[in-house]
Formats: structure tokens, sequence, C-alpha cells
């Protein structure tokens, strides 16, 4: 492990406090008390300041067609600390970079901080978050990434990332290299990875992947499949060790621990019907919890549905905690700044919606 920290410390020169745990502090205030609705934003819990992290997103190509203000562009890059109960703004700059779509970010202890992978415009980087600044790292980012599919294995003591080819890479610090073993994909009809996760029961990765079936292109069964990774290959789970299939257009699921962080924990978004009209009363978002062998579904209907949210467990509060979004059932393109947390029995919302900006402040009036 301490190697491992001399090496990150060696490629990022200029870190002060290299070896030292970041910290991350809010502002004692700022006009905006909380992120504004985004979609794809990144979030994960950072153990230093006991805090979330949030960072980067959009807020869709429709609500602002020529991109956003430069006041909305400095707040959608900065970065917001949640201690469970009230939003603050770090004082941390703002990335030297484009705002990242659908990060991915999770925490590395021997960094001493947030790894994210950055969905750029034109590249995709690799960035650390230590000693209070976004650093981007000089390593080559595999391509193909999805946007929740990395974790930190503690086993290995990586950070663990699976790309859409189901090749699955691990991070030293410095650079990323490939692993044994991939995701079987491209076949009946494709198995795509979908989300990756660190099971504590079994000590193991575990991945979710989907393929659809059906004859009817507008009326495909979601099929999932769970998977562990063990022995330096994936090895695909008893059906009955996965949630059932859903009739509909393609789901989104995310792994995360669940509370108490002794079990992980799956969301998947009820998917719409194919065709015909929506009725949101009839959406919701499924939770379901694994004890290494089996998932077992809460009863809880939990949060209004959505894609592209930000979620992360808490390990302050105990809690998994979600944000944000684009709606299901809703307008077009409509975002959400919404904040809900799961105590590993129901669902509850945490704060009401916010004000929303006009777009003629939070969006560019011109494409120049």
């Amino acid at each position: 492990m301490r190697n491992r920290q001399l090496a990150l410390c060696g490629a990022l020169l200029g870190i002060a406090g290299c070896g030292q745990p970041a910290q991350l502090t809010p502002r004692a205030s700022y006009h905006v008390s909380a992120p504004s609705a985004r979609a794809g934003a990144g979030m994960a819990y950072d153990p230093a300041s006991k805090r979330l992290v949030l960072y980067g997103g959009e807020v869709g190509g429709s609500v602002c067609p020529h991109g956003p203000s430069r006041a909305a562009a400095k707040e959608w890059t900065a970065t917001w600390l949640y201690d469970g109960r009230h939003w603050n703004q770090s004082d941390i700059p703002t990335a030297t970079y484009p705002p990242p779509v659908n990060p991915t970010m999770v925490y590395d202890p021997a960094a001493h901080g947030l790894v994210m992978i950055g969905f750029g415009r034109r590249k995709d980087h690799t960035w650390l978050l230590r000693a209070g600044r976004w650093h981007r790292l000089a390593a080559t980012t595999p391509d193909a990434l999805l946007s929740d599919a990395t974790t930190y294995d503690p086993v290995t003591k990586k950070v663990v990332l699976l790309d859409l080819d189901g090749k699955t890479w691990a991070f030293n610090g410095t650079k990323w290299k490939g692993m044994p073993g991939r995701v079987v994909v491209g076949r009946d009809n494709g198995f795509l990875p979908a989300t990756i996760g660190f099971d504590p029961v079994s000590r193991k990765l575990i991945t979710i992947t989907e393929h659809f079936e059906g004859n009817d292109p507008q009326h495909l069964t979601a099929v999932f499949n769970t998977l562990r990774y063990q022995d330096r290959s994936w090895v695909m789970l008893p059906t009955k060790s996965t949630p059932p299939a859903l009739s509909g257009q393609q789901p989104e699921e995310r792994l995360v621990l669940a509370p108490g962080g002794r079990q992980l924990m799956l969301v998947v978004v009820t998917p719409p019907p194919a065709d015909g009209p929506i009725d949101p009363t009839t959406l919701h978002i499924q939770t379901w919890k694994f004890n290494g062998h089996r998932w077992t579904k809460t009863t809880d209907a939990g949060p209004p549905p959505r894609t592209s949210y930000s979620l992360a467990y808490d390990r302050a509060t105990k809690r998994v905690v979600l944000f944000g979004g684009h709606d299901i059932g809703q307008q077009h393109d409509h975002v959400r700044d919404d904040i809900w947390a799961f105590n590993g029995i129901r669902w509850s919302r945490q704060q009401p919606d916010l004000p929303e900006p006009p777009n003629s402040v939070r969006c560019r009036q011109t494409s120049s």
C-alpha cells in the first residue's frame, strides 16, 4: 500500500500534502444553496470530509440548445458537498475541464482521494480529487466506458472499471491495466454489462448484465444476469440469484452498498412501455438487496422514476442517497434536483424541489 502511495505521489507532481487525506471544506456562504437540477452527475462518499461529493452533469440539450450560460457553467463545474442534511459548494477551484457528463467516481484509500473518470467532449480522462484540488492524471483512460461501472476492490486494493466491451480494468494509481477474464457481450440479442460493485458477503466483484429477448423489437423483455469475478474470470450465478425480467424499453440499473455497508443493493428503474401513453403512477424505482446468493426485493416503491440519476452510499449516515436525474413521464428533458435517502427499509425525500432559474439565466442565448 505504501509503495503504491509513493508511486502515486511521484505521478502527481505539485500536489501538496501527498500521503495525507484530502481536506474538503465548504464555503461559509454562497448565493446558490444547492446544486441546480441536473442529470448524469458523479457522486461518491469522501471519508476525510465525511460528506458526499457531487460533480458535473448536464441539464439536457432541449433545455439549453446552445449550452449553459457562463454563470451556470461555473456552477455546474463546482464541487458540491452533502452532509446528509445540507448542500454546500466547496472552496475547491473549478476543474480546468468541461463539465463531464455521466462521470463515474469512487474513493481510492491508497490515493487518499476520489478517482473520477470524466466523459469529456473529445477524450475521456482520469482525475483525482485530493489535497483540495482536482488533478488530471497522466493515465490513459480505457475507451467505451460505462457511466456506472467503477468500484473499489478492498481485496486487491485497486479501483476496478468495466467497459462496454466487457473488459475489466484495474487502476494502480498511475495507469489502467487490463485484468484477466471478460464479460461475454454481443450475443443472444446482446449481453450488455450495466454496473459493477464489490459484494462484502462473498468479498468478490459483482456485475449485472442484461440482454433482450423477443421477436418484436417494440416488445422486448430485458433479462438480467448476475456474474461474480472469481478465479480470474466472470462466472454467471444461477438464475434464481437474479431479479426477474422486465418488459419494456432498456432499464437502468445501479449497484451500491446497502445501508449498513454489509450487503450490495441494486436500484432498477422500471422501464415505461415501448408504445402507448406513459402513466407515471404505474412507474417506480425498484430496490433489491443481495445476501451473496439471492436478490430480495424491498416492498417500498421508491422515488419517482428517472434515468441518469446520481447514487452513492453515505457511510456517515449509513444511508443510500439518490439525487437528480431525467424524469420519466414528464416533459421531454425535464431534470430534477430532489434528493432521496434509503435507510434499508424505505425511501424518504430529504428536501423539496428548489426554484429553478429561468432558461434566460441558465442558458446561453446564442450559439456564438
